[in-house]
């Protein structure tokens, strides 16, 4: 497929699409990947007739791909507009980072008083793998032990809290992603 500009956006390179007709959350995740990798370069604009085409899809669970895209900060699109590639700046990733560090230390401050030794346990555990995982230099298996420890400090936090402060955690991770590979 060739997005405006003439940049070529190849959807089956990396992992190709599996036999039959995708859903929304595999043309999300496939778009998506194609964004974090820079196969689909910032400020694209994405045509939905294109993108449908390609996946073998009508519009409506493309525009619902893209809906979530835009939800995560991936893409921007405005009423009557084409969808376009967002551009991630360092002021986004410092704001984002910000968000997450105070509401975390909220959830921090709602969890900690109610965990139990079993619960500080599994934190050790969550420790100990990231050790682990930083001496054997696997940075997939660290970031996976952190993630198991950041959601025990809170774990307690009430439920619109806890998965605000995911929501952040993911995003941070998406922007910090492509800042890098930038």
């Amino acid at each position: 497929m060739r997005a405006q500009g003439g940049t070529e956006i190849s959807l089956d390179e990396g992992n190709p699409l599996p036999s039959g007709k995708p859903n929304v959350h595999t043309i999300h995740r496939k778009l998506r990947e194609q964004i974090l990798v820079g196969h689909i370069p910032a400020g694209t604009f994405l045509s939905q007739v294109q993108l449908a085409e390609s996946f073998g899809v009508s519009r409506t669970p493309l525009r619902e791909a893209l809906r979530m895209l835009q939800e995560e900060g991936l893409i921007e699109a405005e009423s009557n507009r084409r969808a376009r590639v967002a551009t991630f700046h360092l002021d986004d990733l410092e704001a984002i980072a910000a968000q997450r560090i105070l509401l975390s230390a909220l959830a921090t401050a709602i969890t900690v008083p109610q965990l139990t030794d079993a619960d500080l346990a599994g934190m050790e555990r969550s420790l100990a793998a990231m050790a682990g995982a930083a001496g054997r230099d696997d940075a997939a298996a660290w970031r996976a032990a952190d993630a198991e420890f950041h959601a025990g400090h809170y774990s307690r936090a009430p439920a619109r809290l806890h998965q605000e402060v995911v929501r952040l955690a993911e995003r941070n991770e998406l922007y910090r992603s492509v800042w890098l590979r930038d």
